[in-house]
């Protein structure tokens, strides 16, 4: 188990967010889609689900460090960089689809594909940023609560919105429900709260890791049985966004990864799942360019591209750095790269202070 001083640069989390993006990878290919059966539905609509929730509950607790620290603002201020600068990078793909000022608000306000986590993460981080503000000078002592009560009400309702969309309750558009305040809140709530029990009662407040474990079996579990539940009544045409038994594995799984003594990586893995989860789109317009359409193609493509660049990158700012004497990054972290490799370093390392 990882030492509560030692929580800063905890390696599983790196490799985490690399297994993670990759599993982002399949899901565009849209193999899944064009291959639905029962046992697709369950994974993707089932198991995959943990993806982005797991990226949001890592994001908050890592912002627990920078509201600490102060820097809450800086926080913010270096997410919306992030999110204006991919938004910029994917213009030629989506500034198709803007057709006037309200179009392009719309476009903007949920982001593009892929690019919603951002935004999402920004106002997620927003809620809990004010709300914890508000608490620590109403209530110092019950401050979280002023974090965890709102989150928990704005899962339930992001879940009930979910449910009444997907049985034909209220046709409810999916970004009502798959946004920053619906879905990337509750969890970057729970990441908050972890960490903030970790600074208060040391390793205490992590449940040893076989209990961890049997909780994560149980969490996947329930998550595979709630889609298939879910496809057994309103078959496989629809999607699920937020299963509810993701609130239970994805802190298991969260929790069962702080205990888990990884060596540090060789490449820096928070710059190649960054350089994969944001650029394996424009990876894929590449290869549906040269006729490669076949999913194990699509995943070479949208793998391999991105961390070959993530390389090169990295051995070009290294060479940089040693020619002007200047302190290497640790691996996966910030380090003192240009702005662009502050953008994709710092996109899935979640915004590391």
């Amino acid at each position: 188990m990882v030492g509560v001083k030692d929580l800063r640069r905890i390696h599983s989390l790196d490799y985490l967010k690399t297994f993670l993006a990759l599993f982002v990878v399949l899901a565009h290919t849209n193999w899944l889609q064009n291959n639905m059966s029962v046992g697709v539905f369950v994974f993707g609509n089932g198991l995959l689900r943990m993806l982005v929730p797991l990226f949001c509950i890592i994001a908050g607790y890592f912002l627990q460090v920078s509201i600490a620290r102060g820097k809450a603002g800086k926080w913010l201020t270096r997410v919306m960089g992030l999110y204006l600068f991919w938004m910029l990078a994917y213009l030629p793909i989506w500034h198709g689809q803007v057709t006037g000022f309200r179009s392009l608000a719309t476009t903007l306000l949920w982001g593009f594909f892929h690019l919603w986590f951002l935004i999402g993460m920004f106002f997620g981080g927003l809620a809990v940023i004010a709300l914890h503000w508000l608490g620590a000078r109403i209530a110092p002592k019950h401050a979280l609560w002023f974090v965890v009560f709102p989150a928990a009400v704005c899962g339930i309702i992001g879940v009930l919105l979910q449910y009444a969309d997907l049985t034909g309750i209220a046709d409810i558009p999916v970004q009502r429900y798959r946004n920053g305040i619906f879905m990337c809140f509750p969890f970057m709530a729970l990441g908050f709260l972890l960490r903030s029990r970790i600074e208060t009662e040391g390793l205490a407040a992590v449940p040893p890791r076989p209990q961890a474990l049997a909780l994560s079996a149980l969490g996947i579990f329930l998550m595979a049985a709630e889609a298939w539940f879910v496809q057994a009544h309103l078959g496989t045409g629809v999607m699920i966004e937020v299963p509810l038994a993701s609130y239970l594995a994805v802190p298991a799984i969260f929790l069962l990864a702080l205990q888990v003594q990884m060596p540090p990586q060789p490449v820096d893995l928070g710059l190649v799942s960054a350089s994969i989860y944001f650029l394996h789109i424009w990876a894929f317009r590449l290869a549906e360019f040269l006729d490669v359409h076949h999913m194990l193609g699509l995943m070479a493509f949208g793998i391999g591209l991105p961390t070959l660049i993530a390389m090169i990158y990295g051995v070009t700012v290294t060479r940089r750095s040693r020619r002007d004497g200047l302190a290497m990054p640790a691996p996966g972290g910030m380090g003192q790269a240009a702005p662009v490799a502050a953008a994709v370093a710092a996109a899935v390392t979640m915004v590391e202070p």
